[in-house]
């Protein structure tokens, strides 16, 4: 199915663009079969859930979300995980999932990465996606994710590079910094027994610019329907070529001590 198909099952649909717009969808017959066809029609996010989907470990037990914004990750691996836990800063993300929700092996509370509600060597994996450029103690944050996180468990990142354009536009997305570059993570993982297994860039100029068109139309729901496949498979395209510089950051950490 879809990445994100799990919405046509919700009453509604309801999230927060990175530069606070609010997209609320209420569910009827036509919206329904628009997530179960499409899924969630946002290409940013589609792009980040592939790196992830790709690089999860098989036979997970357990998983954070950690800053799990509308939950679409934690309603994907519902199936594949017996014990999600999912986290937000946000009480009104956190209120609205826990009355949407209809699977019994998700929790959804809030919740400061800077201050983990868990106890050490709780989870093999853990998803932080699109979160840590929120966060003022990112490192403190980052330690944190790492504390809870079992020995052979894998961290997912996707975060901003420290790119040109990020560098220009952060700060109207509310970020606390314009990105990140591997350096960071390479003295982060050598300082902390975390092994860097993976690490790649995603979301080209291209690629950015045929999602900022689509975005346009978020809340037009047929003209969405009409573009949004062909333009999502030219930003796959376009990242795969790596047309232009790069505006996003995946890295793949592993704890071994």
């Amino acid at each position: 199915m879809p990445f994100g198909s799990i919405f046509s099952k919700f009453k509604e649909f309801s999230a927060t663009t990175a530069d606070d717009k609010i997209i609320k969808i209420k569910n009827n017959f036509i919206t329904c079969v628009g997530f179960k066809i499409f899924g969630v029609p946002h290409i940013g996010l589609r792009l980040r859930a592939r790196k992830i989907i790709k690089n999860s470990k098989k036979n997970i037990k357990s998983l954070l979300d950690a800053g799990c914004g509308t939950g679409v990750y934690s309603f994907y691996f519902t199936k594949k995980i017996k014990k999600i836990e999912a986290i937000d800063i946000s009480k009104e993300k956190i209120g609205f999932l826990k009355k949407e929700n209809i699977f019994k092996n998700i929790q959804f509370s809030v919740a400061d990465l800077c201050k983990l509600p868990f106890k050490n060597n709780s989870f093999d994996q853990i998803i932080c996606s699109d979160v840590l450029e929120h966060i003022k103690d990112d490192k403190k944050a980052l330690l944190e994710l790492r504390r809870v996180l079992k020995i052979g468990g894998i961290l997912l990142l996707t975060i901003p590079f420290n790119s040109k354009k990020n560098k220009i536009t952060y700060k109207k997305f509310n970020h606390e910094r314009a990105g990140y570059d591997l350096d960071f993570f390479k003295r982060i993982a050598r300082n902390n027994n975390l092994l860097i297994e993976k690490a790649e860039f995603y979301s080209y100029d291209l690629t950015n610019k045929i999602s900022n068109f689509t975005y346009k139309y978020l809340n037009n729901k047929i003209i969405l329907g009409i573009i949004f496949y062909p333009c999502y498979i030219l930003s796959m395209i376009f990242d795969f070529l790596k047309i232009g510089k790069p505006n996003g950051l995946f890295v793949k950490l592993k704890k071994i001590n």
